[in-house]
Formats: C-alpha cells, sequence, structure tokens
C-alpha cells in the first residue's frame, strides 16, 4: 500500500497577493491588517503612481497580484486613474508583460475600489472606468 500524504490547506493553496493603495496611512495600515489576517502577501503604496509602478516592477517576476485596492481620492495619481493605467496593461483579456512577445492568456488581478463615501454615483463611476467592486 502507498502512503498518502496529506496537506494542510494552508500549504496546498498558494498563498494570494494584494497591492493596496491609500494616502491614509492609519486606512492603508487597517486594510493591510486586514487582508494579512486572510493570509495575503500585502505590499502597500501611498499613491496610485507608486501603487502602478510597483505592480509594473513585478511584470518580469512572475509574481503578479490576485487583488489591487486603490482608494479613490489619492494624490499624483487617484483610483481612478491608476486603476485605468493597471487596466491598460491588458490587451482584449490578455496581459502583456514588458516584454510584448510573451503575452500571459486570462490574467487580470481583481480590481477593488475604496473610499470612505460611496454613493450610487461613486460605485457607478468606478465600475465604469473597470473596477470590479467598491469597498
Amino acid at each position: 500500500m502507498q502512503d498518502i500524504q496529506i496537506l494542510e490547506v494552508e500549504e496546498a493553496i498558494p498563498q494570494m497577493r494584494c497591492l493596496i493603495a491609500n494616502d491614509d496611512l492609519m486606512q492603508l495600515e487597517c486594510l493591510k491588517m486586514v487582508f494579512q489576517q486572510k493570509n495575503f502577501e500585502v505590499v502597500t503604496a501611498i499613491n496610485g503612481l507608486e501603487a502602478y509602478t510597483k505592480l509594473y516592477e513585478t511584470l518580469d517576476e512572475k509574481v503578479y497580484f490576485d487583488l489591487v485596492v486603490l482608494d479613490l481620492n489619492m494624490p499624483i495619481s487617484d483610483g481612478y486613474e491608476s486603476c485605468n493605467k493597471i487596466l491598460n496593461l491588458f490587451e482584449a483579456g490578455i496581459f502583456v508583460n514588458k516584454n510584448p512577445k510573451i503575452k500571459i492568456s486570462n490574467y487580470k488581478p481583481v480590481m477593488v475600489a475604496c473610499s470612505s463615501l460611496v454613493n450610487e454615483e461613486i460605485n457607478n463611476d468606478a465600475l465604469s472606468v473597470g473596477f470590479d467592486l467598491t469597498l
């Protein structure tokens, strides 16, 4: 009879990666702790440009983010602009690496808009630029 190896659930499921951008350091830390408690590897940024840059820099590593949480109201580059720039890295549902000859089919992180105030108009605006949901 063969030995059957039983893996713990946490060992069997790879750790998910989350990129969070928020200029309010208290909110950033709270979001970071929430996702870390759910076993996400968390990378943080204090504005949308920094978030975009961190995401872009991981492309060659082939260790992609599963989830991107962007505050809608940040300096330098707000969540709307950053979401648009990140989604522009995708062409017709295909993610294009820095090397245009390499394409990874069907890769796209879940895009989450985060705001202190969410009403129907803000929610609709966020969804219209490409966010998957709002917090």
